[in-house]
């Protein structure tokens, strides 16, 4: 599954729990630590309310 979707320039977040996310309009920031030769990286992710 993760391999068709990379294919298809989806971006995978795992583990991202946001039930304490009010409903609303967010844009959603992911700012990736690009490791070599590798196939996945922490990541700190944010939203901003619009």
């Amino acid at each position: 599954m993760h391999n068709t979707l990379l294919r298809a320039n989806v971006v995978i977040i795992e583990g991202l729990d946001m039930r304490g996310v009010a409903p609303g309009e967010y844009d959603l920031v992911c700012a990736p630590i690009k490791l070599l030769d590798g196939d996945g990286a922490p990541a700190r992710v944010f939203l901003i309310e619009r």
